[in-house]
């Protein structure tokens, strides 16, 4: 009782501040839907209003004998009820006792409240529902997203950053970081994990000595005792390479044009975005690439089924793709060398947001005998921020195709999940030089 006393408090003075109204979220992203959230909130206590309506019969028992309602269980119409009383009134001492007709009335009455429960059924939607469209991700999908404050009055204090995950009808996570949010100035402490739902339009998440309350008013941190620890703002980051311009020399794979770079099977939407499953028509060696995706939103799916794709490169290792907002950054999600190197930090932004991939690989090398002599490597920059550095490649990753000397085109995989991508661009890089010494390390290690 304490604890949601604390955070019914908490609710209320950050609706009701009325200098917390001028931090509203930003409007590109959820003005328009946080004026959706009340109205819509309000629509689910509808059901609730059909109970009242079941006391009508009873309201019309009292006029009526003992014998009428038994008849009238059934629902039957006036002249039914006419037939009926001609019958009982020589029937009746004797069927007193059919005491089990009085049963079928709270019967009845169960029927009805039941509907409520199916109408809840819908809530268990389809893991696989996906939105592509933030005009449609409803009301869940204005509260999602980033934030970040200072932890102190006035706005002076240490930078923390919040990171809110629908898991869809109002149930939320959080993950709160202090310094700032993951490649914006988070220092690498331990994240603090919340978790709530939102009721009346406020969104409150609680941990073990946090609490975080996001209204249309505002939104801000709490200590356990509800002492306001400072304001938080809804942010938008955007990636410092997205619509990057291909160099002299570049390829351009995709720009909305057509698929001629593509095999047979490429498929493109009437807005002029790459459908996931689209194979290159040349095989690569050394390249630099550039790629923008954008997830869906899929609140009710979780773990690799939640907009799913990937980066195959040569066909033989992937570059995950994952709807892994607000995780903890492992080999098999976002940004992770599939099953074998995990991202150095999790960048991976909200769904619906446009985000880059910029790859640069050197193949592995093979000497005349087809014996590999050196592992592939790659570097890989998500949203701009480093997340691989030279990184070795001992094996293909996963389901990729078997390592040899043969180059492979690159493939943007199939999972099922319409994630969609644009503005694909490849370069070709020299070959990394054959130092002796690199040879050497590798053939110890392989002895090892």
């Amino acid at each position: 009782m304490h604890r949601a006393a604390l955070v019914l408090l908490m609710s209320l003075a950050l609706v009701g501040s009325p200098a917390m109204a001028a931090q509203n979220p930003p409007k590109d992203e959820t003005t328009a839907e946080e004026d959706q959230p009340q109205e819509k909130e309000q629509s689910p206590k509808q059901p609730e209003k059909e109970e009242p309506q079941k006391e009508e019969p009873q309201k019309e028992e009292p006029p009526k004998t003992e014998d009428q309602p038994q008849d009238e269980k059934p629902g039957k119409e006036e002249s039914q009820k006419k037939e009926q009383p001609q019958k009982q009134p020589e029937k009746e001492e004797p069927q007193q006792d059919a005491k089990p007709r009085k049963q079928e009335p709270p019967k009845k009455k169960e029927e009805p409240r039941k509907q409520p429960r199916k109408e809840e059924q819908p809530r268990k939607a389809d893991p696989k529902t996906a939105f592509t469209d933030r005009a449609d991700a409803g009301i869940d999908f204005a509260y999602q997203g980033e934030y970040g404050g200072f932890l102190g009055p006035w706005g002076y204090g240490r930078e923390v950053g919040v990171q809110v995950i629908a898991r869809g009808d109002g149930n939320f996570d959080g993950v709160l970081y202090l310094g700032g949010l993951p490649g914006a100035g988070w220092d690498g402490t331990p994240r603090r994990e919340l978790s709530g739902a939102l009721e009346a339009g406020v969104l409150t998440l609680s941990g073990d000595d946090r609490h975080v309350v996001i209204a249309p008013g505002g939104a801000a941190t709490y200590d356990a005792q509800g002492r306001r620890l400072g304001n938080l703002v809804k942010r938008r980051r955007v990636s410092p390479t997205l619509g990057a311009a291909p160099p002299p020399g570049a390829k351009v794979l995709f720009n909305g044009s057509g698929l001629d770079h593509f095999q047979t099977g490429a498929k493109m939407t009437d807005d002029g975005l790459l459908l996931e499953g689209a194979e290159t028509e040349d095989p690569v060696g050394a390249f630099q690439l550039h790629l923008e995706f954008r997830l869906p939103f899929m609140p009710y799916a979780a773990g690799q089924g939640r907009a799913n794709s990937g980066v195959y490169v040569q066909r033989r290792y992937e570059v995950q793709i994952l709807d892994s907002f607000g995780l903890e950054g492992a080999a098999n999600q976002c940004g992770g060398l599939y099953r074998q190197t995990p991202p150095d930090v999790n960048m991976c932004l909200p769904p619906l947001s446009w985000q880059t991939y910029d790859i640069f690989f050197y193949p592995a090398w093979w000497n005349d005998r087809g014996e590999k002599v050196a592992d592939a490597r790659i570097t890989v920059l998500h949203n701009g921020v480093p997340i691989h550095s030279a990184q070795r490649l001992p094996t293909k990753t996963g389901n990729g195709r078997p390592e040899s000397a043969e180059p492979l085109p690159i493939l943007l995989q199939n999972h099922g999940a319409p994630v969609r991508f644009r503005n694909i661009w490849i370069a070709p890089l020299e070959e990394a030089p054959r130092v002796s010494h690199a040879t050497a390390e590798f053939a110890e290690e392989r002895r090892g």
